[in-house]
């Protein structure tokens, strides 16, 4: 077998079923490697499009403008879920690293944001009230 290294863009299709592997630069490991990378990319397609094709739902999250709160809320309206925060309002929300000022705009516009403190109560119930939500984080 030749020690030349089949790069990620050569054709694997150039390869007959009577090519003997001994006489060609591609070894099984090549092989199994580009197969597994069509694979994955298989999955992460089907992955995607199956997030698209569920129903957005109403999620409340409670806090979400720190730490992996930030990511779900962020997560969740990429996925199209229509999103409430709700928290005390002392950490205004940023974008997060490598989020466009556009995409952080239209996070923050496509999310409705209660101020209320879930320690309370009384309070929880007044601003909630009677919302149903599908998801509550």
């Amino acid at each position: 077998l030749s020690s030349r290294r089949l790069s990620h863009t050569a054709p694997i299709a150039r390869l007959s079923p009577v090519t003997s592997l001994a006489s060609s630069s591609i070894s099984i490991l090549q092989l199994r490697l580009a197969s597994m990378m069509r694979i994955a990319a298989v999955l992460a397609l089907l992955g995607t499009a199956q997030a698209l094709r569920v129903a957005p739902k109403k999620v409340l999250i409670i806090g979400g403008t720190r730490f992996s709160g930030a990511y779900l809320w962020k997560e969740l309206v990429d996925r199209r879920h229509q999103v409430t925060l709700y928290n005390r309002g002392k950490t205004p929300p940023v974008a997060l690293p490598g989020e466009s000022a556009e995409d952080f705009a239209r996070r923050v516009e496509s999310t409705t944001m209660i101020v209320g403190d879930r320690k309370v109560p009384e309070e929880l119930m007044e601003k909630i009230g009677c919302q149903s939500f599908d998801a509550c984080y």
